[in-house]
């Protein structure tokens, strides 16, 4: 049903199904690739630029 709400309303959004996964998915197997999707859509939709280049640390 909101998934139809967001569709009629026109509002981008995304459906993942994971099957076999609770509601929060922390420590399984499927973290990294959600986290990184996530991250994903939250750039494409809020305009945010690349993610930043890690910089090498001057020697101590």
């Amino acid at each position: 049903m909101l998934s139809d709400a967001l569709l009629a309303a026109g509002r981008p959004h995304e459906v993942l199904l994971l099957p076999g996964v609770g509601h929060q998915p922390i420590g399984a197997d499927v973290t990294p690739g959600l986290l990184g999707r996530q991250a994903r859509f939250l750039r494409r939709h809020l305009a945010a630029g690349p993610p930043p280049v890690p910089q090498p640390r001057p020697p101590a």
